[in-house]
């Protein structure tokens, strides 16, 4: 009996501990995901106020937005993908937990 209870309680401190780590890691995330969305409007703006008629800044701001375009993609997915990754493991922990 007292094994089960120190093999649940080693259980239940080592899910914690993840759970701590992964928001630590969504948070890092989320600090990214809003530079980058920082990042994006300013190339947007820059990108609506750019002259038509000066060509080679017209083409550097286009290229600008088209790569944070991309990085913001990238970094979306990845946001996402924490944040469903770590409400997953609570779900989980939470069920081993009280199970």
């Amino acid at each position: 009996m007292t094994n089960k209870l120190y093999l649940l309680f080693g259980l239940t401190l080592f899910y914690w501990c993840n759970y701590f780590r992964d928001v630590k890691k969504v948070k890092e995330t989320q600090r990214v995901f809003e530079r980058i969305s920082g990042d994006l409007d300013n190339a947007l703006t820059k990108n609506a106020q750019t002259v038509r008629a000066k060509t080679a800044e017209c083409e550097e701001a286009h290229n600008v937005l088209t790569a944070t375009r991309s990085a913001f993609g990238h970094t979306a997915l990845d946001y996402v993908f924490q944040v469903s990754d770590w409400k997953q493991g609570l779900f989980c922990t939470l069920l081993l937990c009280f199970n």
